[in-house]
């Protein structure tokens, strides 16, 4: 093979397109959830009376807007932390990212039913499962692609792909507690979301420890 073909086969096989596409998904998702949050159709006459009582009661979408935002947040941060060490693509990957990013696309419409009816436990199941589900698919993802260092470099630190396997399963964790609390207080089994932040900070902080983490964050394309 010559050197211009094999530049040719490296370029077919980036991730560029991949990170593209999941940019733009995350960023119409995160945009989308603000529209789960309904906007009341108040008389003129009555609005100084109803408004403060109709924000007072929009809590329920808020705090789902707050978690579900993070949750995106958190899931769009590790797609790029994975992206910074998978230098190449296949068809295999291709799929898996489609199939996170389907469910992760899904989670407005979760987090609406979760922000309407919160208090009945299949809508609380329903979102938690739903991020169950998407955090699992993340989880293979990086699996896949570093396994035996598949879609990876050779001399990647194996402490740092384990570190970045273990803060994939902090959303699926999360979400099999949530499931249980669900099934005594399914109105407040979501609040469990609030610590993502504080995990992934301490996993982030324990990449950043590793010998040689910064050496091997570079990519080659």
């Amino acid at each position: 093979m010559t050197e211009d073909n094999e530049k040719l086969n490296v370029k077919a096989e980036g991730t560029g397109r991949i990170e593209t596409l999941a940019d733009g998904i995350f960023a119409i998702a995160m945009t989308l959830l603000v529209l789960t949050i309904q906007i009341p159709k108040i008389p003129s006459e009555r609005v100084a009376v109803e408004l403060p009582r109709y924000i007072y009661r929009l809590w329920p979408q808020l705090t789902q807007y707050v978690i579900a935002f993070i949750t995106l947040a958190s899931f769009w941060m590790g797609h790029h932390v994975q992206f910074k060490y998978i230098r190449r693509s296949t068809s295999t990957l291709l799929w898996l990212n489609i199939y996170a990013l389907m469910l992760a696309a899904l989670i407005p419409f979760t987090t609406e039913i979760m922000g309407d009816y919160g208090q009945v436990p299949i809508a609380a199941r329903l979102f938690e499962v739903n991020l169950l589900l998407a955090g699992l698919a993340f989880y293979w993802q990086w699996h896949y692609a570093s396994h035996n260092h598949r879609l990876i470099s050779p001399d990647l630190d194996p402490l740092i792909i384990k570190t970045i396997r273990q803060s994939t399963l902090i959303i699926p964790a999360l979400s099999l507690i949530a499931l249980v609390i669900s099934i005594f207080a399914p109105s407040w089994s979501t609040t469990v979301y609030i610590l993502i932040p504080f995990l992934y900070h301490r996993d982030r902080l324990k990449r950043r420890l590793l010998p040689g983490a910064t050496i091997l964050n570079s990519k080659r394309r």
